[in-house]
């Protein structure tokens, strides 16, 4: 008589998915540069200038931090009164007085309770760009009236007032919060795809306690996991048992093992006791390809209704899974 291989029971990463972690790993490095950005940028300048039509201000030099990391923003808020608008300039200059960055910018404001409005200007240089002291140049353009009652509305030769402020080391963030949200869907997606991982080698479903079915599959690289569903009435016991037993092409038995499986109690509205199901599952590595036969026997067998096998193949997993390494016989 040709007894069963002795299994080897171990835990391994081999047939863990990278994807995820991969994924996983870049979401929370974009996390930690979200948190530690704001520490990077420091105010170099805060200023208010006051601006008549077609008027430049240039605010006194800054001086750059020698450092790498984050640009140089300029945020130019116009406190333009209401049904007024103006379009200014800001500019970033060298020593010289080259533009070295500029922006034209239109702030608006119309309605009088300020819903409706748009004031605010940014500019930012590039860290590379950042080698000498530069110096910051407002100019006002153009100024006009948005309203159609003209007699409320502020002289077009009215000065208009600046709020300025200038920081260095500046991160924009944008960027990291859609490489975080897409980082997200794709960990999750990636997660997913490894969860649902696996070719289904055998699917058969009966109405009785034992099922049995045949699939060629194995190979030592190749992860194969055999799922056993169970449907059973109210007589049930709390835990049933599957002894599954595999068997190689030769009708050699190969494994065999008495898994328990737990079940999930269903009640009615009345609370009474209607159904239970219940699932388990077991990773092998069959060591050579082969036709194999499973069969799968549910004990006590009387409360049970229907027994679903499936054995899947080439499944990928989230993390370091038990399997069980069945030895082919000679």
């Amino acid at each position: 008589m040709t007894m069963p291989a002795e299994p080897r029971r171990y835990t391994t990463a081999k047939f863990s998915e990278p994807a995820p972690i991969v994924a996983f790993g870049a979401v929370v490095a974009i996390v930690a540069a979200l948190v530690i950005s704001p520490f990077f940028s420091r105010t170099v300048l805060q200023e208010r200038i006051n601006l008549a039509p077609n008027a430049t201000a240039t605010l006194p030099p800054i001086e750059p931090r020698a450092n790498r990391i984050g640009a140089l923003r300029v945020d130019v808020r116009a406190r333009v009164p209401r049904n007024t608008w103006v379009t200014f300039e800001v500019q970033i200059r060298d020593r010289e007085g080259n533009p070295l960055a500029a922006a034209l910018k239109q702030a608006w404001r119309r309605s009088s309770a300020g819903s409706d409005e748009n004031t605010r200007g940014l500019l930012d240089l590039r860290r590379e760009d950042l080698n000498q002291p530069v110096q910051i140049a407002i100019a006002s353009l153009e100024q006009g009236s948005t309203g159609l009652n003209l007699s409320n509305s502020p002289a077009l030769s009215t000065s208009i007032p600046f709020d300025i402020t200038v920081r260095d080391g500046v991160v924009d963030t944008r960027f990291l919060w859609s490489g975080f949200w897409v980082g997200l869907v794709l960990s999750g997606f990636a997660a997913l795809t490894a969860v649902n991982s696996g070719q289904m080698a055998l699917h058969k479903t009966i109405g009785e306690s034992d099922v049995d079915g045949r699939a060629r599959l194995g190979g030592s690289d190749k992860l194969v996991r055999a799922i056993v569903t169970v449907e059973s009435d109210e007589t049930t016991p709390p835990v049933l048992h599957a002894e599954l037993a595999i068997k190689d092409g030769q009708g050699n038995l190969v494994y065999e093992a008495k898994i328990p499986l737990r079940l999930t109690m269903h009640r009615d509205d009345d609370g009474s006791l209607d159904r239970a199901t219940g699932k388990c599952q077991i990773d092998l590595v069959l060591s050579r390809e082969d036709s194999y036969g499973f069969s799968v026997e549910i004990v006590p067998d009387a409360p049970v209704d229907r027994t679903t096998l499936k054995v899947l193949q080439n499944v990928r997993t989230l993390r370091s899974v038990e399997v069980t390494e069945v030895a082919s016989l000679a």
